[in-house]
């Protein structure tokens, strides 16, 4: 089988600690990268690239995307001639005005409380193989090793996905864009098997996500959605079709050991 993209950040990413504690030129080139890579012992069967070093730099930039944290691939550039060379206007599309602040906030960053997020992945992992390893077994030790929010994020998302087939528990919508993996107790309040327990998530899209995390709706034991008018306030009739017009009740998993659990929507009130 192939080696995943996630095995491959796994490696990568004690090199881009490395090159943050270079003081010059504090930059490396894919091929630079690539070289390093496979003089490392730890690193055998793998067979980086200059070409392909970026699969397993993707996964990292994501996650530093996903958890708002300097993008710790800026560090990696392209090279001609011997002479490494600054990204081009692209690097806009993350977002980012200046590569080269950006590179400073990765520098002053500190890492060192950043542990690897891609540890608990082997060879052939993927998020989606890990994801159903983990699900097969109940008390599967693996599931411990998620501590790591943006890892334990994208698996706790892919549990909800395939547990409510791909739709918001309230509206149905099915675009996978949009669907999103809410915590009933949020992560940093719940308990380290709680964070990816898929009886402690709702898959919903984002708009009734931002809505559940501030209260504004509301799921009881029972699994009926409730909101609140206010009085005073005017509803668009877009409002009352995203929260008057749902359903009683949000849909349910077809199997009832992913459904929510009473006891954690009862204690988020």
């Amino acid at each position: 089988m192939a080696i995943s993209r996630e095995y491959k950040a796994k490696i990568l990413w004690p090199l881009l600690l490395e090159v943050v504690r270079e003081s010059s030129p504090g930059l490396r080139s894919y091929s630079q990268l690539a070289d390093w890579a496979n003089k490392d012992k730890n690193t055998t069967g793998v067979g980086f690239t200059n070409r392909n070093v970026w699969t397993g730099l993707a996964p990292i930039q994501s996650f530093c995307l996903e958890e708002k944290l300097p993008l710790f691939t800026a560090l990696i550039v392209n090279e001609r001639k011997g002479e490494l060379l600054m990204p081009g206007s692209g690097f806009a599309w993350h977002k980012i005005d200046s590569w080269e602040d950006e590179c400073g906030k990765v520098r002053r960053f500190d890492w060192a409380k950043i542990s690897n997020p891609f540890e608990i992945f082997d060879k052939t992992d993927t998020i989606e193989t890990l994801t159903e390893k983990i699900a097969s077994v109940a008390d599967s030790p693996r599931k411990a090793e998620v501590e790591i929010r943006g890892v334990g994020q994208a698996i706790f998302r892919k549990f909800l996905l395939d547990a409510y087939k791909h739709q918001c528990a309230m509206c149905g919508l099915t675009f996978e864009e949009a669907l999103e993996a809410a915590h009933i107790i949020p992560w940093a309040k719940c308990k380290k098997h709680e964070q990816i327990s898929i009886n402690n998530g709702i898959l919903l899209c984002a708009n009734h996500h931002k809505l559940f995390d501030r209260g504004l709706v509301k799921v009881d034991e029972n699994y009926k959605i409730s909101f609140q008018r206010k009085p005073k306030r005017q509803y668009s009739e877009s409002d009352e079709q995203a929260i008057f017009e749902l359903s009683e009740k949000i849909r349910l998993p077809d199997d009832e050991k992913h459904w929510p659990d009473p006891k954690l929507l009862k204690r988020r009130k």
